[in-house]
């Protein structure tokens, strides 16, 4: 029998002992709990940034639907 961290992408995993983190910190007073908060957040951070590479992984592999149009921004050349 699988447990579900074997189930479970990273990125799912991460974002899953960030919350954790977060139940935590409810426990305990603000300037005590602060430190778990701020490590809920650089897990989401992470968690984020996995998905945006296995969605570039993706899309460099060609199985992406829609190929996307990079947009320019400021000031356009002359």
């Amino acid at each position: 029998m699988m447990n579900g961290m074997e189930t479970m992408s990273s990125a799912a995993a991460l974002r899953e002992r960030a919350a954790n983190c977060r139940q935590m910190a409810k426990e305990y007073h603000p300037s005590v709990g602060r430190p778990l908060i701020d490590k809920a957040r650089d897990l989401d951070r992470l968690a984020a940034e996995l998905e945006r590479n296995g969605i570039e992984r993706r899309r460099s592999e060609g199985g992406a639907r829609f190929q996307a149009v990079p947009k320019l921004f400021g000031k356009r050349p002359a």
